[in-house]
């Protein structure tokens, strides 16, 4: 199955058969690269002049794109964050564009088959070029032009360890208030996130740079410095996803509502 027949499937659309032609030869899409049997219904492949990524298709020189890519590329809403940033699966598709939401389903990984995509702000069609996920221990997330793979044992591995922290240092400020006979203040653990990424835009996503109150805890001798080695073994894109993956709230425990087109 291709991401954009995976896509219309979990939006209940209808690729429209009216301007397609019987293909004359066996070939592959240009976008997506799903095979194309002669007689099969196909549409001419003509890029628009604002399309600028040839590079990324499967075969820029095909003659020929499937209905289901066809329909995608046509729609302009598909440009759009709102729509091309989620989970798409058999059953639905859910929003990612909020953390909370993102949580979720880094914690909840889907049943395959699924996609994955997140458009940091862009506009522009993403969703044709995400893999289409056939396992959920190791899967594939579409950021934007990247496509980053997340080993989802290593990853909750790190959120676990990482609310070990949270507890750590949770209880240093209460044994500091308590000793300075101060009144105790509400800590929002959810603040404190490992890397200095900036939200979900994903700005910086090129670094491994920590958070000052992981810091803290090792110039406190609170912790070993050693503990901060388990952040490291992430690749870039896990690391830019711990931020949403270790959100504790209520909130990120609940599967969000599916959206249509």
């Amino acid at each position: 199955m291709s991401s954009s027949e995976l896509v219309c499937r979990s939006m209940n659309i209808e690729p429209n058969l009216s301007e397609t032609v019987k293909a004359e030869f066996d070939a592959f899409c240009g976008y997506c690269g799903v095979e194309l049997k002669e007689g099969d219904a196909v549409h001419l492949l003509k890029f628009k002049k604002s399309f600028i990524d040839q590079n990324l298709c499967a075969d820029g020189s095909s003659k020929y794109a499937c209905p289901h890519c066809n329909e995608i590329m046509n729609r302009s809403k598909f440009l759009l964050p709102k729509l091309s940033t989620g989970i798409f699966t058999e059953q639905g598709a859910y929003p990612v564009g909020k953390n909370t939401n993102r949580a979720y389903f880094l914690k909840n990984p889907p049943k395959p088959p699924f996609l994955f995509s997140v458009n940091i702000g862009q506009s522009q069609h993403i969703v044709w070029k995400a893999p289409v996920n056939l396992s959920n221990e190791v899967f594939f997330v579409q950021l934007s032009n990247h496509v980053i793979s997340i080993n989802h044992k290593k990853l909750m591995g790190t959120v676990k360890h990482l609310h070990k922290l949270r507890d750590i240092h949770s209880q240093a400020l209460l044994d500091d208030w308590a000793l300075n006979n101060k009144k105790p203040q509400q800590i929002d653990r959810d603040k404190l996130n490992p890397f200095y990424f900036l939200g979900m835009k994903g700005d910086v996503v090129g670094t491994y740079t920590l958070c000052s109150w992981l810091k803290d805890l090792v110039e406190s001798e609170l912790i070993e410095e050693s503990e901060l080695a388990e952040f490291k073994q992430l690749n870039w894109g896990e690391a830019w996803l711990l931020n949403a993956a270790c959100i504790e709230n209520e909130e990120s425990n609940v599967k969000p509502e599916t959206f249509t087109y």
